[in-house]
């Protein structure tokens, strides 16, 4: 009897052993990563992104906020559109602090290995600006958030709100994350994107970074990472009305030198 006592202590003990020594991978897969999928048919140099925060992750073609589980080995993305089909699902084949490699498809065939993004600055912005055709955002150091929504009409609407934490500090590590010393301020499109285009300032010190991207096939993926991020930001926030925030805001927004313009047609005077 007490043999088998102490086998099964010891079994237990093995299994907590292998418990305590699983990779943290809540952890570990926060943060955003670039890589390339090696299945046949695959256009090899397209660059996949991901980018993890607590409870959602961003990814290629939509950029929205998708909800993510990680059980065991497997990671789970779910978005809307997702549910009627199913959970996607990519076996984890390896997560550590810098590399993170993935099986999917149906019979999981395809391998994506993908490098995490690490910071090339620290800046610490003061005010982070951000635009688009249909808006204008503006962002300071006290995780305040004002934007200005050209609308669907020709009535144009100012809101106010403020950001959780850890949302300001995903948009920090993002800005971290810009190659800021190659970083141009014009990027054009390859392809005609009809004039839509981003723009973003970041005031930090007595500095502005500043760049304009006509579509997203010329831009660092970091930059592209930030856009994507700041691009759905209005709609994942909590904002109010607020007759403060109006077009004399923008007007003087510092997105504007000699050589990158960006106004939307709409407002031209």
């Amino acid at each position: 009897m007490a043999k088998h006592i102490a086998l099964l202590s010891f079994i237990c003990l093995l299994l907590s052993c292998s418990d305590h020594n699983k990779p943290d991978y809540a952890s570990l897969i926060k943060g955003d990563w670039l890589g390339q999928k090696t299945s046949e048919g695959f256009e090899h140099d397209q660059t996949e992104f991901l980018s993890f925060e607590d409870s959602v992750c961003r990814t290629p073609y939509t950029f929205d906020a998708i909800k993510y589980e990680i059980e065991k080995d497997t990671l789970y993305l779910l978005s809307e559109e997702d549910k009627a089909r199913g959970r996607n699902k990519f076996t984890i084949v390896k997560l550590t602090a810098d590399s993170l490699v993935l099986l999917s498809g149906k019979k999981q065939q395809n391998t994506i290995k993908y490098s995490k993004i690490h910071s090339h600055n620290n800046i610490t912005p003061t005010t982070i600006y951000f635009a688009d055709p249909k808006r204008y955002l503006e962002i300071d150091s006290n995780r305040n958030i004002r934007v200005y929504d050209l609308g669907q009409s020709e009535i144009n609407t100012g809101y106010k709100g403020t950001l959780d934490k850890d949302v300001y500090n995903s948009i920090l590590n993002k800005v971290r994350n810009l190659p800021v010393d190659s970083l141009k301020e014009n990027y054009a499109a390859s392809l005609c994107c009809n004039g839509f285009s981003f723009a973003v300032a970041i005031k930090h010190g007595n500095t502005i970074t500043r760049s304009i991207a006509c579509g997203n096939d010329q831009e660092p993926n970091e930059l592209h990472l930030l856009f994507a991020q700041l691009l759905h930001l209005p709609r994942e926030v909590s904002l109010q009305p607020d007759s403060s925030v109006n077009w004399e805001n923008y007007a003087l927004a510092p997105f504007y030198t000699d050589s990158v313009i960006m106004m939307p047609p709409k407002i031209v005077k």
